[in-house]
């Protein structure tokens, strides 16, 4: 349990360092085009795939999959928040999908 805390806190802490930077979005890389000079955003974020039962109890495979559509939907409302410069609304979306994370990967299968 202290170690799922300490993981949510640390996804919290590292979503709003990467959120308090306007121009880019959270784990966001800023690349400069050869021929136009204007920054490009490309996502380096690598999200899950498929979620499964790992035997604990209360999460069978229809609750880690819910959890993962519902991380991947709040990691994506943050992006998109981000990238109009709604920060406020990114950064709240961000923690959500924080938690959301620390919960799928505390009690399910995560298969990327």
């Amino acid at each position: 349990m202290l170690s799922t805390k300490i993981r949510t806190a640390i996804i919290a802490s590292t979503t709003l360092a990467a959120l308090s930077i306007p121009t880019a979005a959270s784990a966001a890389v800023l690349v400069r085009s050869p021929i136009t000079q204007t920054p490009v955003v490309q996502s380096t974020t690598t999200t899950a795939k498929e979620a499964g039962s790992a035997g604990v109890k209360g999460y069978d495979n229809g609750r880690c999959e819910r959890l993962l559509s519902t991380y991947n939907s709040l990691h994506q409302a943050a992006l998109s928040a981000a990238g109009v410069g709604a920060t406020g609304e990114a950064v709240h979306k961000a923690e959500a999908a924080g938690y959301a994370l620390a919960e799928l990967e505390s009690n399910c299968l995560v298969v990327d």
